[in-house]
Formats: C-alpha cells, structure tokens, sequence
C-alpha cells in the first residue's frame, strides 16, 4: 500500500484561462447539476474531485443567482425536491463560499459596463425565442456567454439545447453585434463539456 496517486486533472482544465475581471482567477460556472450531483446524487467521480479538491487558487467556482434559487427550491422545478436534499445543496455551498473556493455573483455585477449589460439584454431575450434552453438554463448560459466564464455543465440536454440555440439567426446576431466584447460563440467555447 502506498501513497494515493496524483488527482486526475480533466482535459478541459487547460482551457480555464484566468479571468481579468475576477483577479485573474481560473473560475468556472457550474450549473445546479454540479452541486445536486456532489450532495445528492452522490457523483463524485473523477471530474469532480479534481474541481472541488483543486485549492481555490487553482480554480474557482460561480455559482449565479439563477443556480442559488435551483439550489435554494425556489423555482418550480426545484420547489418539488425534499426540504432535507435543498438544506444538503445550500449547506455545500455555504461552506465552500466560506473557504473563497466558490463565490455567488448574480451575472449583472460588479463587472458591467452598460455595453454589456446590454449585450446580456440582448442576448437572454434572443436565447428566449429559441426555445431550446430552459427557463432555468437560459441565465446561467447567458451568464456564462457574456461574461465569458466557462460553464461546466453534466445536464447533457442543457448542451444540446444551447448548441441549437448557437446556430439561432437572432443568437448569432446579437454575438456579431457585441464582438468587440469578445464572446465566446461556439458550443466548445462556452462548455467544457462538449
């Protein structure tokens, strides 16, 4: 019996850069799947370990207010899932919060300039009439567009659906409209799954 090996580092790791509105810090977006994976589904596999085990100054997690409310059951979906299984989910990221490993930031602020808030105005109301996302997916892939924070996502029809909402006329003009602000506007920029 020796020593455990080194942690598996997943492939997409390499295209966390860090981020210069966060303080350079290597952040990504996680979605209410993540955190319901990790405290109830019991999931913690490979992928999974490395993000929650990799210290916070090698990768951070955002957790928005869209994935707070999932997480929280104050959405229609989540409303329905036991008291006990919404305590576990806010507990987890409380005391993740706590270590500065994940931090809550609701997409809108601190880091809009008017030109990007109108860009994620814009953009949320064009991922709308696609119909592809969810009511519950759509700000957390808004969010993850422009503010262009890479998304981890294990919810494989959340990727489906913004894949076909990336080849949306109307997505991809808002996306050519707002290129100076450099956003990610393909389905491999976005997710790290993909």
């Amino acid at each position: 019996a020796g020593m455990p090996g080194p942690m598996p580092v997943p492939s997409w790791y390499a295209r966390v850069r860090p981020h210069p509105d966060y303080d350079n810090a290597r952040l990504i977006l996680i979605d209410a799947n993540v955190v319901i994976d990790l405290t109830n589904r019991g999931a913690w596999d490979d992928e999974l370990t490395f993000v929650m085990n990799a210290p916070a100054e090698r990768l951070r997690l955002k957790v928005n207010r869209q994935v707070w409310a999932e997480l929280a059951g104050l959405t229609p979906r989540s409303s329905r899932m036991p008291a006990g299984a919404l305590a576990a989910q806010l507990a987890f990221v409380d005391d993740y919060r706590r270590t500065g490993k994940i931090i809550r930031d609701d997409g809108d602020v601190p880091f809009f300039r008017p030109e990007r808030r109108n860009a994620y105005r814009l953009l949320d109301t064009a991922l709308a009439t696609t119909g592809n996302l969810s009511a519950a997916d759509r700000p957390t892939a808004t969010d993850a567009i422009v503010n262009r924070i890479p998304l981890l996502t294990r919810d494989a029809a959340m990727r489906d659906g913004l894949s076909r909402a990336l080849r949306n006329g109307a997505v991809r003009a808002v996306l050519r409209a707002h290129s100076e602000l450099g956003l990610p506007t393909t389905l491999a920029e976005i997710s790290l799954r993909d």
